[in-house]
């Protein structure tokens, strides 16, 4: 519901095999799934558990559906306390979603990290880092932008700052 933000759809598929039945190619069983959510905008999550699980496609469905999908191991010690690390550590208690940053510049950015963060929970540390062309310093202003949805709704945060330091590049 519009303005109902307390809640992030979050879809978890847990496998232990290979698809048999029905559709059974990797590529149209990910794009099924990519068209049957564009309306909910659901960060779907995958286990797949053991050595027969089709983790190359539970790897493909999570990263088109702003998710992650990690194995889980046989013999690596308990099934259930490798789901709640994987739990505790993505998503217990998501503090917001669909975090982005913008980062402007006087100076030209050659490269930059991801910026675009599907899921922050409680533990959570996102970084990123940009780098300025090479033979240009680093001086003049910088901004960066943060965008997020929180429980109270759509956030933003924003920090300036004035690079001024010709001799070396590296200190701010």
């Amino acid at each position: 519901e519009e303005g109902d933000y307390q809640l992030v759809p979050i879809i978890m598929m847990l496998s232990d095999g290979q698809a048999t039945e029905g559709v059974t190619n990797r590529v149209d069983i990910a794009r099924a799934v990519r068209e049957s959510n564009d309306d909910v905008n659901a960060k779907i999550f995958g286990l797949a558990f053991g050595s027969g699980a089709d983790l190359p496609l539970l790897l493909g469905i999570a990263i088109q559906n702003q998710g992650r999908a990690i194995p889980i191991y046989e013999g690596y010690g308990d099934s259930a306390e490798q789901m709640e690390d994987f739990y505790s550590a993505e998503l217990r208690r998501v503090l917001l979603h669909d975090l982005t940053f913008n980062i402007a510049s006087d100076v030209s950015v050659d490269s930059q990290t991801q910026t675009s963060f599907p899921v922050f929970a409680d533990g959570s540390e996102v970084f990123v880092r940009a780098k300025p062309k090479s033979e240009e310093f680093f001086q003049g202003s910088l901004q960066i932008v943060a965008n997020a949805i929180s429980s109270s709704g759509p956030q933003e945060w924003i920090y300036e700052t004035s690079i001024d330091d010709t001799d070396d590049p590296l200190v701010m």
